[in-house]
């Protein structure tokens, strides 16, 4: 029987980015922008907004009056509710932040402690890289979530190239938000005069989500048990795709994939090698296609497909990305009979997708 794979038809279709169910929220922010689900996540949980006509503008800086009002919607959103809300559009943001010590040891909070009063001009200037570190230490060390201890930090001032032009009283926030993966640097270095962009911000707000949500104010300090619960959390959601993946084959009347750890394994190995040698594609740096890795795990097949992903952070978002995709779904919904699904996570602070999945599909002799 002749044998065909699906890759080469639908390989446009599935070198694709994380997708909304919804569709881009912003016309400047399509969903092939590197930041865009960091983008739709936080403005459908209302943290961030538009600025207008439908735009979001990513590449405009952000004001430390704009981070404070994210600040407060996404953590802080009774304790503003209870600030007055007279004069500027800001100041009630600010005020939260700064009662609740958010602002200590920035430009704007330091001009409010010596003065007494809000200088309107930093306050609505571009936010630096440090002050922004420097708010996001002081929110994760507020919520009780435990900060690096000296030998991770150590590590993260290894790998700051400009790390002795840091200002004495930023360094323990940028090492600290460094070594969490809460902000990254810049081709090796921190830049830290530099602006952060509003895009940057939304990813950012994501990092900071995940310290609280996986801390819940408590951070483990044993490394090994870490990578036990990690390895656990991969079986179990690639286990969760598969089932999720059969639910909707019989919803749509179709046998359900049968389990398959080969190509399982192939799946797995292949999301590992995307994650670690950087790159997005079925074919990898080799030039082995899908149906290359699925011949040479010793698979005799009549007909292969692959779905892959990267940047979605559930099994229920990933799916849903795939049958939101005419390719992916094709896969999903096609005439293969088995099926092995295979997710790597990243431990780079630098990698903005995180999450690899691939999906390998086959039909064997």
């Amino acid at each position: 029987m002749k044998k065909v794979s699906a890759v080469g038809v639908l390989l446009a279709a599935m070198l694709v980015v994380p997708v909304s169910a919804a569709g881009p929220m912003f016309h400047d922010v399509p969903s092939s922008h590197w930041a865009y689900s960091y983008i739709q996540d936080m403005a459908q949980q209302g943290i961030v907004a538009g600025t207008g006509s439908g735009l979001f503008q990513p590449e405009s800086s952000v004001s430390t009056a704009e981070f404070s009002t994210m600040l407060c919607s996404g953590f802080y959103h009774d304790e503003h509710h209870q600030q007055g809300h007279g004069g500027a559009w800001w100041q009630s943001y600010t005020q939260t932040m700064l009662s609740e010590g958010i602002l200590d040891g920035t430009k704007v909070g330091s001009y409010y402690h010596q003065h007494g009063a809000w200088d309107k001009t930093t306050v609505e200037a571009a936010i630096s890289r440090y002050d922004m570190a420097q708010m996001m230490f002081q929110l994760l060390s507020a919520q009780g979530v435990s900060m690096p201890n000296e030998q991770q930090r150590q590590e993260a001032r290894e790998q700051i190239a400009d790390y002795d032009q840091i200002p004495q009283q930023y360094r323990t926030a940028v090492e600290c938000m460094y070594s969490l993966g809460c902000i990254t640097g810049k081709d090796g270095s921190f830049c830290g005069n530099d602006s952060m962009k509003r895009a940057e911000a939304c990813v950012v707000l994501t990092q900071l989500q995940e310290q609280l949500g996986q801390s819940g104010g408590q951070q483990s300090s044993n490394t090994q048990q870490s990578e036990v619960t990690q390895e656990d959390q991969i079986a179990q959601w690639e286990q969760e795709v598969f089932d999720l993946v059969n639910e909707i084959r019989v919803e749509n009347g179709l046998k359900e994939f049968v389990y398959n750890e080969t190509l399982a394994q192939t799946a797995r190995a292949h999301s590992e090698d995307m994650m670690e040698r950087g790159f997005f594609s079925h074919q990898n740096p080799d030039g082995e296609s899908s149906s290359d890795r699925i011949t040479a795990a010793g698979i005799n097949w009549t007909q292969t497909a692959e779905n892959i992903a990267a940047g979605y952070k559930s099994p229920e978002a990933v799916v849903e990305g795939w049958m939101n995709s005419p390719g992916h779904k094709a896969n999903i919904l096609g005439s293969c009979e088995e099926m092995g699904v295979g997710l790597a996570i990243s431990q780079d602070s630098s990698d903005i997708y995180k999450y690899y999945w691939t999906q390998n599909f086959a039909t064997i002799q």
